[in-house]
């Protein structure tokens, strides 16, 4: 819930730089291993469009549509590489953003 306020906050601030609003990627670093037990130690979640009838891929892109969605990458610490996961789980420091200028 905090992670919502966060980008809540932050994402309606208007920035002098640049007018369009920035994509998100998320991460998420999972401390444990997914029901359906993917074997995968990173997922790459890609967004495709299809349409809700035929399920046919539409090629075209909407700036309203890519706005509402986000692209994610999932990460299984126990399917890692076990030097990985360890710098992982001893560094999370290095996936905190600090806004600094």
């Amino acid at each position: 819930m905090r992670f919502r306020k966060y980008l809540g906050n932050n994402y309606s601030k208007p920035d002098a730089e640049n007018k369009e609003p920035l994509p998100i990627t998320t991460i998420y670093f999972l401390g444990f291993e997914l029901e359906e037990k993917i074997p995968n130690s990173v997922i790459k979640v890609n967004r495709h469009y299809y349409d809700g009838i035929t399920n046919q891929e539409i090629h075209v892109r909407s700036t309203f549509i890519e706005q509402l969605s986000h692209d994610s990458y999932v990460i299984q610490i126990s399917n890692l590489q076990p030097n990985l996961a360890n710098t992982t789980r001893r560094n999370p420091y290095l996936f905190f953003n600090k806004n600094t200028k």
